[in-house]
């Protein structure tokens, strides 16, 4: 079990009626990944250092 896999967040926002849920909760989740994904690498870079 991964560090990220315990961490919890809660997100409160307002959704447009046009905008589908299952649309706005995957824009997050690839996000948030790409996110963690450039933390990783800048952390490996800086700990090669």
């Amino acid at each position: 079990m991964s560090a990220y896999s315990q961490i919890l967040y809660h997100l409160l926002s307002d959704l447009h009626p046009s905008v589908a849920l299952a649309d706005y909760i995957k824009d997050i989740k690839e996000s948030s990944s790409k996110k963690i994904s450039r933390n990783t690498i800048k952390r490996k870079v800086l700990l090669t250092r």
